[in-house]
């Protein structure tokens, strides 16, 4: 019987993921053609409609609510083009799209096809990540910690939003001269607010506790409930109207949801979001907020239901079918950048 040499790295980190391009393809009449279907294919297309009806109100801020392995995936073009045309005003993200999957490509490392038939305690002897049936360097994703740390010590000490710190990130790729597509360089660029109200949740949180154990009493800490306070700000001025598009579903949408109680307890008047849709494979048998069907915000005085549609579908069908369909009906045309990043460090009024 022959010897198997041992495989390496190089044998798993083969195949690179490839970006899609949500304008390729007709995605409109496509989406158009399965308002007659049925299931997941008909919430698919009224989703489109909401999602359109959304961005031509010109009072509406709208919120993008971002969980998953999306990047990873191959869905950034996705996302990009909705913050590069102007389609959305501010995102709430998890810290793990941010830092593990952006920040990893923004450095000009890659993400590769993989596999969940594998052996799981190989890929860790070879320092190979998987995320679900996606591959990634072990050692350049835990090379992140040392770069969220050199960012931190870059700003002064006390609390900081996510927002103060993920501009900050992205800055710093700028002035690195790291062009590669990027979520955190193209919301700086843009003045689109980013939170991630979990950044710890991720590489940033072995980098931050680096920082403080060099910084000591004059580390920066995070302050989630300064996120909590800008995303309400958002919510009270930033429109007469307000709504969440939701690609998974966890904190990021929890926290955007949550600006309507928050505005309550401030004794402001504040509506629900007007206009809500939301992809996402989790269901409501858990009981938890990711699948919590839209009715159930709608009793907490949330979300209105008349334009609210939530989508059972995975993130990497519907998307970018939902995107391209947007940018191919001229959704967004238009449609003027709010630069609300400057307004909140400003601390002016918001329109």
């Amino acid at each position: 019987m022959c010897d198997v040499p041992p495989r390496t790295k190089d044998d798993f980190l083969t195949v690179a993921v490839e970006p899609l391009d949500p304008a390729a393809g007709d995605a409109s009449a496509l989406l158009a053609a399965m308002q007659k279907t049925a299931g997941a294919g008909r919430d698919l297309a009224r989703a489109a409609l909401i999602a359109e009806k959304m961005l031509r109100d010109p009072d509406c801020v709208v919120f993008l609510a971002l969980s998953g392995p999306l990047v990873a995936s191959g869905l950034k073009r996705a996302i990009l083009a909705l913050i590069e045309r102007n389609l959305v005003d501010a995102v709430v993200a998890t810290g793990a799209i941010l830092i593990d999957q952006d920040l990893l490509e923004a450095l000009g490392a890659t993400h590769f096809v993989g596999s969940t038939e594998v052996d799981d305690e190989e890929l860790r002897a070879l320092h190979v990540d998987r995320i679900r049936d996606v591959f990634a360097d072990g050692d350049q994703r835990r090379g992140l910690a040392g770069v969220v740390a050199e960012v931190a010590d870059g700003l002064g000490p006390g609390p900081c939003s996510s927002r103060r710190y993920l501009d900050a990130l992205g800055a710093w790729l700028v002035r690195g001269g790291h062009d590669a597509p990027s979520l955190l360089r193209s919301c700086h660029e843009r003045r689109v607010p980013l939170f991630a109200p979990a950044l710890a949740d991720s590489a940033a949180g072995p980098g931050l506790v680096v920082h403080r154990a060099r910084r000591g009493a004059d580390a920066l800490a995070l302050d989630g409930i300064a996120d909590l306070a800008e995303l309400t700000r958002l919510k009270l001025e930033g429109g007469r109207h307000s709504g969440l598009l939701a690609v998974g579903g966890g904190v990021p949408k929890s926290t955007v949801l949550q600006t309507v109680a928050t505005a309550e307890a401030l004794g402001a008047m504040a509506a629900p979001h007007r206009y809500a849709v939301q992809i996402t494979v989790a269901g409501e048998r858990g009981g938890g907020r990711s699948g919590a069907p839209f009715a159930e915000a709608c009793a907490r005085g949330e979300v209105e239901l008349d334009y609210a549609q939530a989508v059972a579908a995975e993130a990497t069908l519907a998307l970018p079918l939902l995107v391209g369909a947007l940018l191919q009906r001229g959704a967004g045309a238009g449609r003027t950048a709010r630069r609300l990043a400057d307004r909140l460090e400003n601390r002016g009024q918001l329109p």
